[in-house]
């Protein structure tokens, strides 16, 4: 299905099930279907799903417009409106956990029931005051360092199913990669720290333990300082955690989920 943001953005998403909502939130350069294991766990749960592709991502509008963390926070908004969803989960990947933390600080957690962060650390620049960023990217290598190609980023592959069915997407929409640079360089800039640690909802954390973008120590580090926040590490995967080792995955995402239901 299709929905027209303000900006007249055609974005594309999913929603169904019963219960309460799980929001699911891709990465950057990615499409919903990297959550297609959890879309069915979730759902065999009775949870209802929604799942979307950002603006200039998998089957939305193709768009150098709004490429920012906080205008796709902004078109979740929007779409929650529209679907007359008030209670939510929002579980985002990479740039989708920075979503989820744009929508926090824009919007509060009047309507979060929480957050779960699947391998992105709250702040991507190291400096003096945060060693766990995007490897090898400082102050003096930012932003050049994110124009390089970035390595693979699994540890020994997604599995068979889900990479088939995200390879249709994109072998059906043509991408537009140079707009998601912008994209990239907007989330590297953003430091999340103060919004999580002043978080009244619930913040897990999940992390790949071979993860070639972050060190896994992130979690703990921000659990360290941050109130009604835990996280998990899950061996053998590298960023893109729930397509690596999706049932090792679905079991911490509903032991996250359970978490932040506890902590309400």
């Amino acid at each position: 299905m299709f929905f027209k943001t303000r900006d007249h953005i055609r974005l594309s998403y999913d929603f169904s099930g019963t219960g309460l909502v799980v929001v699911l939130l891709p990465g950057i350069n990615e499409n919903r279907q990297i959550w297609f294991k959890q879309l069915i766990f979730l759902k065999q749960h009775h949870f209802r799903v929604l799942t979307l592709d950002f603006r200039n991502q998998g089957e939305s509008q193709r768009t150098y417009h709004g490429q920012r963390v906080f205008q796709l926070a902004a078109d979740l908004r929007e779409l929650l409106d529209y679907l007359k969803i008030t209670k939510i989960f929002l579980v985002g990947h990479s740039m989708g956990a920075a979503v989820s933390f744009a929508y926090l600080a824009l919007y509060g957690s009047v309507n979060l029931l929480g957050i779960i962060d699947v391998d992105q650390s709250p702040k991507m620049i190291n400096d003096q005051t945060w060693h766990y960023g995007l490897k090898n990217l400082t102050w003096e290598s930012f932003p050049e360092l994110l124009k390089l190609p970035l390595p693979s980023p699994t540890w020994h592959g997604i599995e068979a199913d889900i990479k088939e069915k995200i390879t249709e997407v994109k072998k059906n929409n043509s991408t537009n990669s140079s707009a998601n640079q912008a994209l990239l360089i907007d989330n590297a800039f953003q430091d999340w720290r103060d919004v999580i640690v002043e978080s009244k909802c619930p913040i897990y954390f999940i992390t790949g333990a071979y993860s070639p973008y972050f060190d896994c120590n992130f979690a703990p580090a921000i659990t360290a300082i941050a109130p009604m926040t835990d996280y998990i590490n899950i061996l053998n995967a590298g960023h893109l955690v729930m397509a690596e080792q999706s049932a090792v995955f679905n079991q911490a995402l509903l032991k996250g989920l359970t978490w932040i239901s506890d902590q309400r």
